[in-house]
């Protein structure tokens, strides 16, 4: 047992003398954010930041370094009040009053987004306020092979893998996933769903959540951070030992059902014909 550590991780958070803030992994997809190299990666950031400026105060000041270059007569020179700039905000966001520590009663929102180089999901839950403010933040790089991907499957990749992510937080209670992919509200309803999809579907029954479509230019905050993804150092495992597996649906739902105890009872009992 390690004695006079000015600060511990535990499950997840960071203990010290001055209280109990989020741990590291969860402000990860914002302290690694990479920094802007042109217009339109500030105009993501600016997207991103934009979305809990309520929570900051004098956020237009903080924001101006970098929204000026946004400007015609502006041209592009990233100098120290820009690095400045983009440094300050992105503490911001890791701080207090905009990142919350998790309370199981409060409401909660899973909001989620792709691109082609990556995927992220932000957890928000609604204050007594009524205003939603993040408890974590999630990105991390596409696989060469995820990247082949179709968009729609790399959106619902991007669910799965946030609802993994944040499954501690999850399970065992309703909430509400907001994505910009519509078709993804009647996606678990099919029936004829492709082999990837349909093992993404049997995780997704473990949760008790609601599909709601947002248009892009809401969802400036995640779609930032999913085209600006970090290397993500706790990979979701299980999602790739899934797709490693080439069952199809009906295999995977007998494997299942072979090693459930209730239904072996249940085979053993009409195998024996003792009924």
């Amino acid at each position: 047992m390690p004695f006079f550590y000015d600060k511990i991780d535990f499950l997840g958070f960071e203990v010290s003398a001055n209280g109990i803030r989020p741990g590291y992994q969860k402000t990860l997809a914002i302290s690694e954010f990479p920094k802007p190299k042109n217009i339109h990666d500030i105009r993501r950031f600016i997207g991103l930041t934009s979305f809990f400026r309520r929570f900051i105060k004098n956020f237009a000041i903080f924001a101006r370094p970098l929204t000026d270059l946004l400007k015609k007569n502006f041209s592009w020179n990233w100098t120290d009040q820009q690095e400045n700039s983009f440094i300050t905000l992105k503490s911001k966001l890791v701080e207090r009053p905009i990142l919350a520590l998790y309370d199981q009663k409060l409401e909660t929102e899973l909001h989620t987004d792709a691109s082609k180089i990556g995927i992220a999901g932000i957890l928000l839950q609604k204050g007594a306020d009524n205003l939603l403010r993040p408890v974590a933040y999630y990105s991390r790089k596409n696989t060469s092979e995820e990247q082949r991907m179709h968009s729609f499957e790399q959106e619902t990749l991007a669910v799965i893998s946030s609802l993994n992510r944040f499954r501690v937080y999850l399970l065992g209670i309703k909430f509400k996933i907001v994505t910009d992919c519509s078709a993804l509200r009647t996606t678990f309803t099919k029936r004829d769903l492709i082999p990837r999809i349909a093992r993404w579907w049997i995780q997704f029954q473990e949760f008790d959540c609601e599909i709601e479509y947002r248009p892009g230019n809401k969802m400036g905050h995640v779609d930032a951070l999913s085209r600006g993804p970090v290397n993500d150092s706790n990979p979701d495992t299980d999602l790739q030992i899934l797709d490693v597996l080439n069952f199809t649906t009906e295999d995977w739902i007998a494997t299942i059902q072979n090693n459930d105890e209730e239904i072996k009872r249940i085979k053993e009992i009409l195998e024996s014909k003792k009924y």
